[in-house]
C-alpha cells in the first residue's frame, strides 16, 4: 500500500486491520518467494488471477483507489491496471520503487518512493505480509 499522509494504518491487538482517513491509495500486490521483503527486480502485471509468476503483481488485487474514505469503506473511483512495470531496488533496509502503470481506461499512473518500508503481518500465524508506506500522491 502506498498512500497519502492523510491516511494511516489502523491496528487491533498489534495487527493492521485497515486504513483510517481519506485520500488516494495505491495497492500493489507483489508476488515473491520472500516472506519479509520484496526482492530487487522489475515487476510486471500478472496475466491471471492469483499470484504464481515470479516478479509479477496481481491484476485482481492491484488498484488505485481515488478519494478512499474509511468511513464509507469505499472510494470515489477504483482504477484497475491493464499493464505497466514497477522497478524495485532494495539497498540495506531502504527500498526504491519506480512506478509506471496504465489503467484499463488508459490513464497513466506514475510514482516514486524511496525510503524504509513498514511491514506488518496481516493475518496472525500466516505467512502473508503487507507493506504500508506513505507515498507522495499530490493533494
Amino acid at each position: 500500500y502506498f498512500f497519502e499522509k492523510k491516511i494511516s494504518v489502523q491496528f487491533e491487538n498489534g495487527y493492521p486491520i485497515g486504513l483510517f482517513g481519506k485520500g488516494d491509495v495505491l495497492i500493489l500486490s507483489f508476488y515473491t518467494s520472500k516472506r519479509k521483503e520484496i526482492p530487487t527486480g522489475e515487476y510486471t502485471l500478472g496475466t491471471s488471477s492469483g499470484l504464481t509468476e515470479p516478479f509479477t503483481f496481481d491484476y485482481d488485487v492491484s488498484v488505485l483507489l481515488v478519494n478512499y474514505s474509511n468511513g464509507a469503506g469505499q472510494a470515489e473511483d477504483e482504477m484497475l491496471f491493464s499493464g505497466g512495470k514497477v522497478k524495485v531496488t532494495k539497498t540495506g533496509d531502504e527500498y526504491e520503487f519506480i512506478i509506471n502503470l496504465e489503467t484499463k481506461s488508459h490513464a497513466k499512473v506514475t510514482g516514486y518512493y524511496k525510503g524504509k518500508a513498514d511491514m506488518y503481518t496481516v493475518y496472525p500465524g500466516k505467512k502473508n505480509v503487507s507493506i504500508y508506506n506513505q507515498f507522495p500522491i499530490p493533494d
